[in-house]
């Protein structure tokens, strides 16, 4: 493919170029994290090649097993099964994802060279515009083939009716068989060629209606009729086509809109222009500077750029995941115009080049920040991302031979039935799934009575539910249910029927919830109870080391070292080495902290130190805990810092533990008015416990500090009227203030020493 150029292009742009496709490379070269498509998408190709022959009926669930399923990207799932199956696993679809975007970006520079007469400063800047707007996106899923079919259909048109060639378009009847059997966004295709043909129709009627018609006007619109007769080329025929009207109709929005990326972009954020997230303000540039450069052009304007522009926007801003799509239509768009005014006005492109430069330079500098400040570098390789997959559960499963129909989470069933699982739900809502019967799952998820309608009227005895989750803490109480295993996304409950009796007997959890909630609740046990509860976490973790999966499943490392450190003493050190072991399995704060928990009760302070400041940005207790340990080791300037940071991030929120500790640091460095303000609010929360007379003792202190001597006296009355012993510390402060010269400070605690006496 020939790149159109009028100036030679400085090395500055190749190595533009290249930095782009270094970014595609980081954003493909991604380990699956949370988009779960991928996995039913490669059963299905199986089952498709298995077959020969696309479902025609779903083949996955028990639910609506029976029911039609119109598989939308039939196509896509061929392809990534093959790919999967006989060119390397993930590395293929890494290979097929990283090729694909590259392709899709080179055509795009081809277009916009094209467009612009060799403006390279204009194509690169539009690059990276796309890049910006899309790459949140760059997922293997069937859209970033949309965005190739996109690119190339705008390339292939434009350079027909530059050339006023057949040959260009004839080229897109078969990609249009191709798209339609990729993925039903086909649409698309029917919808840019026919506002191309609508624009040369209107230029036809400019033109006069008495001559004769144009040799592209003919072509083009022969060329538009036969796409839509080639879209037909599909194992669904006009189902397919009109699946994308289907999917939102009826009831169906009433199910997208609890789907994040069906769900509407927010109209207020357009005023808005904050340089994160970077899609956003890539979109919100590409929205404005498009119709700007429509105004711009407006002596020159053509049909076709309301047409292709305003339907995609009413789209996009009624569903997030459009976004991009919207993008690779606006770029084109706004090269157009941006052309076409530079040419009419001949005006010099300085400023242009100047905001090109700043939209490029701006990109690189967020996308930098965020990838290397962000999650993106743990995502960083290729296969499953550890912890974000039910792999211990589905190991569970297979090895326990585990039967029935199950309940499961929306965004589990992809994994689920990827491991040949019948499911009862998965991401195919509202394609398979009725909105009735996603809306009764959501409910089953709120209620417990509507769980026990919901399960029962689906004969279901088995449920794999996300243990941060109530419904978990509900079937853990629920006498019906009985927890069984657990990973680090899922908690497996077995219905107490006579078919599950037995993996019940060898594997029930009586004790350790798998449930965060009551897991919290239960590490308050007694000591058999934590005995009890340890030998079931220790049960857990000696099955995952049996089964492979040691290195794999964090929670049961987790779990074992909680309880591990609830027991303390000689426990302490194996609740270390299990959090270690979590930690290198899957790195989480909270891990971290509680790793520094356990360690500041083994009194290894360095070691606590160093993980509580590894959280401490986003993990506001942690402050605190810092302040406490240099309190302890009395490091008073230290932990003056750190408390007084925690207090003032939380104001009345902040724990006691804080306000002590932060009003003894403030006295041992001379902050009175500090000291006597915290530890008074201490007093205040604790109320007449144990040690209250020390605190009323400093309190005191502090007011003399301040020479305050009236409100300090009815402090260290209040502490000597708990305990008498303090008379005795407050003859040693009167000599020490003798000692010190300070005589006002000495003659205030006379009257006070005598009347105590």
């Amino acid at each position: 493919m020939k790149i159109p150029r009028t100036e030679r292009s400085p090395i500055i742009y190749l190595l533009l170029f290249a930095v782009l496709c270094l970014f595609i490379f980081l954003v493909s070269f991604q380990k699956q994290h949370w988009d779960t498509d991928i996995f039913w998408a490669l059963k299905s190709g199986e089952w498709i090649i298995t077959n020969f022959r696309a479902p025609l009926t779903d083949p996955f669930s028990f639910t609506f097993a029976d029911k039609e399923w119109i598989d939308f990207t039939w196509g896509f799932q061929v392809i990534v099964y093959l790919v999967y199956t006989y060119l390397g696993g993930w590395l293929g679809l890494f290979i097929l994802q990283f090729i694909t975007l590259l392709a899709t970006f080179y055509v795009l520079y081809c277009l916009f060279m094209l467009i612009s007469e060799g403006k390279s400063w204009l194509a690169i800047a539009l690059l990276y515009l796309v890049f910006a707007a899309t790459y949140p996106r760059f997922m293997i899923r069937p859209h970033i083939f949309v965005f190739l079919f996109i690119s190339t259909y705008f390339y292939l048109l434009v350079l027909s009716e530059k050339q006023d060639r057949l040959k260009w378009l004839i080229l897109l009847l078969p990609l249009q068989v191709v798209w339609a059997n990729i993925h039903s966004s086909s649409i698309l295709g029917i919808f840019i060629v026919g506002s191309f043909a609508i624009c040369a129709f209107v230029e036809e009627i400019r033109g006069g209606l008495g001559r004769a018609s144009s040799s592209y006007f003919k072509r083009i619109l022969v060329v538009s009729l036969l796409v839509v007769a080639v879209s037909f080329i599909n194992p669904y025929s006009w189902k397919l086509v009109l699946f994308p009207f289907v999917h939102q109709g009826g009831n169906n929005p009433d199910a997208l809109r609890y789907i994040l990326e069906w769900q509407p972009f927010a109209l207020t954020s357009l005023l808005y222009f904050m340089p994160v997230p970077l899609y956003s303000i890539a979109f919100k540039i590409l929205l404005f500077g498009s119709f700007v450069a429509i105004v711009l052009n407006r002596r020159n304007l053509k049909i076709r750029y309301f047409i292709l522009l305003l339907p995609i926007l009413f789209v996009s801003l009624q569903h997030v995941r459009m976004l991009s799509v919207f993008a690779v239509f606006a770029a084109p768009v706004l090269v157009m115009n941006l052309a076409s005014y530079m040419r009419s006005a001949r005006r010099r492109s300085g400023f242009l080049e100047w905001a090109a430069g700043c939209i490029i330079l701006g990109t690189i500098v967020i996308f930098m920040v965020g990838f290397f400040a962000g999650n993106y570098k743990s995502y960083f390789g290729l296969g499953m991302l550890k912890g974000h997959f039910s792999e211990g559960i589905v190991s569970f499963v297979k090895n326990e031979r585990v039967r029935g129909n199950f309940f499961n989470e929306y965004d589990h069933g992809g994994y689920l039935l990827f491991n040949d699982i019948r499911v009862s739900l998965d991401s195919r809502t509202p394609t398979v799934y009725s909105p009735d019967f996603y809306w009764m799952w959501r409910r089953a998820r709120e209620k417990q009575k509507y769980f026990d309608r919901f399960t029962a009227r689906n004969a279901m005895d088995v449920a794999i539910v996300l243990p941060t989750i109530q419904l978990c803490d509900r079937l853990w109480k629920d006498k019906d249910w009985q927890a069984v295993a657990f990973d680090d996304v899922s908690a497996l409950f077995l219905k107490n029927v006579a078919s599950n009796a037995d993996i019940i007997s060898k594997w029930g959890l009586k004790s350790l919830s798998p449930c965060d909630l009551s897991a919290e609740e239960t590490m308050t046990a007694q000591r058999e109870g934590l005995l009890k509860m340890r030998t079931e976490a220790k049960r857990m973790v000696d099955y995952y080391q049996s089964v492979g999966l040691g290195d794999t499943v964090s929670r049961t490392h987790s779990l074992l070292a909680r309880v591990e450190t609830a027991l303390g003493g000689e426990y302490l050190q194996g609740a270390v080495a299990n959090y270690r072991r979590a930690i290198d399995v899957r790195s989480r704060q909270r891990l971290h902290y509680e790793l520094a928990f356990a360690l500041g009760k083994s009194e290894r302070f360095d070691e606590a130190l160093v993980h509580y400041k590894k959280v401490e940005r986003n993990m506001v207790k942690a402050t605190m805990a810092i302040g406490l340990i240099y309190h302890d080791r009395r490091e008073f300037g230290k932990a003056y810092e750190y408390l007084s940071r925690y207090v003032d991030k939380l104001g009345d929120r902040a724990k006691h533990p804080a306000y002590k500790g932060l009003g003894n640091s403030c006295l041992e460095t001379g902050r009175f008015d500090c000291a006597a303000f915290n530890l008074k609010k201490y007093a205040f929360i604790v109320g007449e416990v144990e040690g209250i007379a020390d605190i009323y003792y400093r309190i005191g202190i502090a007011y003399f500090g301040m020479d305050k001597y009236k409100q300090g006296g009815l402090y260290f009355k209040k502490s000597i009227d708990l305990d008498k012993g303090y008379l005795l510390k407050l003859e040693a402060l009167q000599a020490s203030f003798k000692d010190k010269g300070w005589k006002s400070k000495a003659i205030a605690l006379d009257g006070l020493i005598l009347v105590r006496r």
